[in-house]
C-alpha cells in the first residue's frame, strides 16, 4: 500500500468505527488485526475517556456477541464494499416537459366547473380544444400531461352538455330577463 493510500484507508476504518461497526468486524473486513485497528483509531481519534497513557488500550475489550446467522456471513452488510471499490453510480432521470395545452385544458375545465356555462360555455369549449391539442402533444411521449389533458376533456365535455341544453331551451334568455327586470 502506498503512502498516498494511507490516509484514505485510515479514514475509512475510522468512519466504519464511527458508524458503529465493531473492531473485530472492521479488522476482518480489512484483513488486519484488531490491535492495528485500535492503533489507527487511537492515532486518528485519540484515546477513549478514562485512558491516560497512549500505550494503554484505547477501547474497552469487545463484548461477546451472538454469532450472526449463516447467510449473513456470505453477504456483506448493506453499504459495505471491498476496499478500493467504486461507489455506486447515481442515475438521475429527467421527465419530459409538460404539455402547455394539457395544463390549459385542466385549468379551463376547472373554471368550467365553477360556472363556465354562465359565460356562454366559452371555457368549456376552450377546455375541449386544448384537451385535444394536449392529447396530440403527449401521444408520442415527448411531453407529459396525458392525464391533465384527459381530465380537461372530461370536464369540458360534461359541461358543454348543460350549456347546449340551456341554449336550446332558451334558458339563458329566461335567466337574463329575470336579472334585467
Amino acid at each position: 500500500m502506498s503512502t498516498n493510500d494511507q490516509p484514505d484507508f485510515e479514514d475509512r476504518i475510522v468512519a466504519d468505527f464511527g458508524a458503529g461497526h465493531s473492531i473485530d468486524d472492521i479488522a476482518q473486513r480489512y484483513g488486519i488485526s484488531p490491535a492495528e485497528i485500535n492503533a489507527i483509531i487511537h492515532r486518528n481519534v485519540g484515546p477513549m475517556p478514562g485512558t491516560d497513557s497512549p500505550g494503554s488500550a484505547p477501547f474497552p475489550p469487545p463484548q461477546a456477541q451472538s454469532a450472526p446467522p449463516p447467510h449473513a456471513q456470505s453477504t456483506p452488510p448493506p453499504g459495505w464494499a471491498p476496499p478500493g471499490a467504486e461507489p455506486p453510480q447515481v442515475v438521475i432521470v429527467q421527465s419530459p416537459p409538460s404539455s402547455v395545452y394539457a395544463i390549459a385544458s385542466l385549468i379551463l375545465g376547472i373554471i368550467s366547473l365553477m360556472g363556465g356555462f354562465c359565460v356562454c360555455g366559452l371555457p368549456c369549449i376552450a377546455a375541449v380544444v386544448c384537451g385535444h391539442l394536449g392529447l396530440r402533444e403527449t401521444k408520442d411521449g415527448s411531453k407529459s400531461g396525458y392525464g391533465m389533458a384527459v381530465a380537461g376533456l372530461i370536464m369540458g365535455y360534461l359541461l358543454i352538455i348543460p350549456t347546449v341544453f340551456l341554449f336550446i331551451t332558451g334558458g339563458i334568455t329566461n335567466v337574463l330577463t329575470q336579472f334585467t327586470g
